[in-house]
């Protein structure tokens, strides 16, 4: 089996680092991009976000571009219409909540809802942290029922043009339970 360097400098075979699944509730290890990000690719976003950026950066002004970037991501659903893309700037602001467009051009910052200023700060700590590595966890409603509260697994990446934070979320528990079943597909073949 290949040997990996895990980050405490020790070395992981693939067969050992597969037998040592994380836990998504495992709050100082979160699941791996790869696990989290198959289901509702941030990155995916992401390309998106870049595509739409290099089409229209010479031949529209910037908040055009932004505009036309907001746009596209807007009606994005995945993980069964449950998942949607979201963009934040680096000061807090929130540049697109499809699931909330009243929060779109304000800060969380700025109002009552302190759920709303500490799910950002956890967003902006994951950017930035290097031992975060994108991933955040927070408490936050359901967008197919906003009375229901949920742990949720976010992954952001910065956007670079505009000092945005692009990300996709979904509930722990829907993460641990494709895990569990790509797991058993696995162990069944």
């Amino acid at each position: 089996p290949r040997r990996r360097f895990s980050a405490h400098g020790r070395t992981t075979s693939s067969r050992a680092r597969r037998g040592r699944a994380q836990s998504c509730r495992d709050e100082r290890r979160p699941c791996s991009r790869q696990h989290t990000d198959r289901g509702y690719g941030s990155t995916r976003a992401h390309a998106i976000a870049r595509s739409v950026h290099e089409r229209e950066k010479d031949i529209l002004p910037a908040e055009s571009v932004k505009e036309s970037i907001k746009e596209t991501l807007r009606p994005l659903r995945f993980a069964n219409g449950r998942g949607y893309y979201f963009i934040t700037d680096l000061a807090g602001g929130t540049v697109l909540q499809p699931t909330e467009p009243a929060r779109e051009g304000r800060s969380p910052f700025a109002e009552p809802d302190l759920g709303a200023a500490a799910v950002t700060r956890e967003l902006l700590r994951a950017a930035q942290d290097p031992t975060a590595r994108g991933f955040a966890r927070y408490r936050w409603r359901m967008p197919d029922d906003s009375t229901r509260m949920v742990e949720k697994l976010a992954y952001v990446r910065r956007f670079e043009p505009y000092d945005w934070l692009i990300g996709a979320a979904d509930s722990v528990a829907a993460v641990e339970a494709r895990l569990q079943r790509e797991s058993l597909e696995r162990l069944r073949s």
